[in-house]
């Protein structure tokens, strides 16, 4: 048998009550296809799951047990094991069938990782050949957010989460002062009275310290948030 190039992959969004689902790429045993069903697993199977036809030539049909719902997504894949298991004997038999079958599942293999490598990220050809996609060691880009570098080779980048505690306090048209819950800075704060927004230049803040220029109104309703940023 020859192997014809292809795609080791046919992905379907079902139609109501559908069932059959062909696959475009050569399998040589039942068990090398796989189907999943919205990210599930299904079984191979007259009482299971589906049953497949065309499995030692090119193509067939993978065939549900149930219809499919409007909108369920159907992924069809080869998925063969990667290993050799005829062993040409000194002096024996040299079969063209048995050395047929020992190329062909080479070259299955070979499409195979061919449609695993087109679902990963790569660096185009159209880039330099030098430009490092290695990923940086495990002890440097542990807690860190992958990233690309000014050439565009990969780098592992820092990130910050921020975080935001909400003050609330009642005025009494004496007090200035107001003690916060964490440390803050004026331009990290957003203050409003009465839900009022306040201008930065009629407050200031120095530590867990929020001090107005002018005291907020009695029975007023003050909201501070603060915002802070930690580095990771």
């Amino acid at each position: 048998m020859t192997v014809t190039a292809a795609t080791t992959r046919n992905d379907y969004v079902a139609t109501s009550g559908q069932t059959v689902f062909p696959y475009t790429f050569t399998a040589l045993a039942d068990g090398d296809i796989k189907v999943l069903k919205n990210g599930t697993a299904l079984t191979l199977g007259g009482s299971n799951d589906y049953t497949l036809s065309g499995v030692g030539s090119y193509g067939g049909n993978v065939t549900l047990n149930s219809g499919a719902a409007t909108g369920d997504k159907i992924a069809i894949y080869l998925d063969m094991d990667l290993a050799r298991t005829t062993n040409y004997q000194n002096s024996g038999d040299f079969l063209a069938l048995d050395v047929n079958g020992d190329f062909d599942a080479l070259w299955l293999a070979l499409q195979q990782s061919e449609t695993t490598l087109d679902g990963a990220v790569r660096r185009p050809q159209a880039d330099s050949g030098t430009i490092n996609m290695v990923l940086p060691v495990a002890a440097t880009r542990a807690n860190k957010l992958l990233a690309f570098d000014s050439t565009g080779a990969v780098t592992a980048q820092a990130y910050a989460v921020t975080a935001y505690d909400v003050d609330t306090f009642t005025g009494n048209g004496v007090l200035t002062q107001f003690t916060l819950t964490s440390q803050a800075v004026t331009n990290n704060t957003i203050v409003h009275i009465n839900g009022v927004y306040q201008y930065k230049s009629t407050y200031s803040v120095s530590g867990t310290t929020l001090t107005f220029t002018t005291a907020p109104p009695a029975s007023s309703a003050i909201e501070v948030v603060n915002s802070s940023a930690a580095v990771f």
